[in-house]
């Protein structure tokens, strides 16, 4: 159905990517997508923030994506910048949106 996980880990700086990808069958279903990348977060931050002693997880998501970016803002995921005209996509310059997880807002 896909795959997701943790990228760029940077050990030194207590840091990692979130990536998540999905077949096109789930992404096309809103509900089925809203459910399945909520509960990946949730597992990702466990495994984040408890077992492997992260201070923080990150994404990059081009801003062609609404409900991916308000999933990630649900799930306690915060905006921290915009890269302007960062992506071309069909030729059309795209923004990107960084959104950050701290370890000090996730409840053990």
């Amino acid at each position: 159905i896909g795959y997701g996980g943790l990228v760029h880990i940077s050990w030194e700086n207590k840091r990692a990517e979130v990536s998540f990808v999905v077949s096109e069958d789930i992404r096309n279903d809103k509900n089925l997508y809203e459910s399945t990348f909520s509960d990946f977060l949730t597992i990702t931050k466990k495994i984040s923030f408890e077992f492997l002693n992260l201070s923080k997880i990150y994404t990059e998501t081009f801003d062609i994506r609404p409900l991916h970016i308000s999933i990630l803002e649900k799930n306690g995921f915060n905006l921290e910048g915009r890269l302007i005209s960062h992506v071309i996509i069909n030729g059309d310059e795209i923004d990107s949106l960084m959104h950050g997880c701290l370890r000090a807002n996730y409840e053990i």
